[in-house]
């Protein structure tokens, strides 16, 4: 019997009713089931405070009590976690999915030496895996990983003026 694998979708929210939306941020994890979400936790956060790694590990830790700790959770996350998010979700014992962007660096195990940048690196219109590596130059903030390349193609939507 193979143990029940759940899958999260973790995301920062800005669309709040009632609520200047720039001040504040839902942190939501929800269950993805049945090609639908269910959302099971939520946390309000001031903008100034939403990439805080305090905020996130205890968010995390928040969303780890609610689960059965026999579960092996997959955490699906959109751009803009760091290393720490990732770093923290691997200590909960669960695996991640994320996007990354930006300045953040990499490097493949099998080419140690050779640190890539994310904006230097070219996906494709389909997946591909160059393998395994680090996230991130710094020891202290390392995170290790599978990575994949893919680039969806353009939707036209950049600047449009209605």
């Amino acid at each position: 019997m193979t143990p029940y694998s759940p899958v999260f979708l973790v995301c920062y929210r800005c669309r709040l009713e009632r609520l200047p939306v720039q001040e504040y941020h839902i942190l939501r994890a929800s269950l993805i089931c049945d090609g639908r979400s269910i959302p099971l936790l939520s946390r309000l956060v001031p903008s100034a405070k939403q990439n805080n790694s305090l905020i996130q590990k205890e968010f995390l830790d928040e969303l780890h009590r609610c689960v059965n700790p026999k579960a092996k959770v997959i955490l699906i996350t959109d751009a803009g976690f760091q290393s720490a998010w990732f770093r923290h979700i691997k200590s909960l014992g669960w695996d991640f999915i994320g996007r990354i962007r930006g300045t953040v660096q990499f490097c493949l195990l099998h080419d140690d030496e050779r640190w890539l940048k994310i904006t230097d690196v070219r996906g494709k219109a389909s997946p591909e895996y160059p393998g395994a590596g680090w996230l991130v130059r710094a020891e202290y903030a390392r995170c290790s990983g599978h990575f994949y390349l893919h680039k969806r193609e353009t939707r036209g939507r950049k600047n449009q003026r209605s």
